[in-house]
């Protein structure tokens, strides 16, 4: 059994998004190194405008991906786009008029 903790700080003026975690084990042999596991997931996000609509991203976790695979450390970095929606109409009506701006 795991516990998924994670810290979320904003800096400089909320421009930039810091996360940080990861999973203590609560029982069996992941128990004794559940500290040390605590700050293995790192995430910084960067707002490109200040509303926070566009973003870059950079992450690095780590995963257990089974017994043949075992303890995997994932890396990298993109762009993403956040935008929203007070209600499912705003967001099919906003839907409708991109399609027909193309």
């Amino acid at each position: 059994t795991d516990l998924k903790l994670e810290l979320t700080k904003e800096l400089f003026n909320e421009k930039l998004v810091v996360t940080i975690g990861g999973n203590v084990g609560l029982e069996g042999e992941q128990k004794q190194s559940g500290v040390k596991n605590l700050a293995q997931d790192v995430i910084l996000e960067y707002k490109l405008d200040t509303q926070g609509t566009y973003r870059l991203k950079a992450f690095r976790k780590n995963q257990y991906e089974g017994v043949i695979d075992g303890e995997l450390t994932k890396t990298g970095v993109g762009i993403s786009l956040s935008t929203e929606f007070e209600s499912w109409e705003d967001f099919f009506r906003e839907l409708r008029s991109g399609k027909k701006k193309r």
